[in-house]
C-alpha cells in the first residue's frame, strides 16, 4: 500500500491566529487516533506569522479518505473557514524515494 502524504497551508486573518492553533491542535489531537494516521503535525511559518500549515502521514489512500469523513474534521473545516484569509490549500503526495539516510544504512 502507498502512504500518503497531505499538507494543508492556511492564510488566518492576524486577529484570528491564536484561534485558529487551537482548533488545528483539537483536529491533530482527534486525528492520530484514527486508524492509518502516523503522523499529524501544525506548523507556524517563521517569515509569514498568518501562515500555519498541517503535515499528516495516512497509512494508505483509504484511511486518509475516512479521515475526510469524520466529524470532527468536517466541524473543523467550517470553523476554520471563518478565520482564513482565502481558501485553505490542500495538496496530496506519495513519497518518490526513501530519504538518502535510510538508504545509506
Amino acid at each position: 500500500m502507498t502512504k500518503v502524504y497531505v499538507t494543508a497551508e492556511l492564510f488566518v486573518q492576524p486577529h484570528c491566529i491564536e484561534e485558529a492553533k487551537l482548533l488545528l491542535s483539537h483536529l491533530a489531537t482527534n486525528s492520530v487516533l484514527e486508524d492509518g494516521c502516523e503522523s499529524y503535525e501544525i506548523l507556524a511559518c517563521t517569515t509569514d506569522l498568518n501562515r500555519l500549515s498541517t503535515c499528516e502521514l495516512w497509512s494508505d489512500s483509504l484511511a486518509e479518505t475516512a479521515h475526510w469523513q469524520t466529524e470532527h474534521v468536517k466541524t473543523t473545516v467550517e470553523l476554520l473557514q471563518a478565520l482564513l484569509q482565502q481558501p485553505a490549500v490542500v495538496k496530496k503526495y506519495s513519497r518518490v524515494q526513501n530519504s538518502v539516510a535510510a538508504i545509506l544504512l
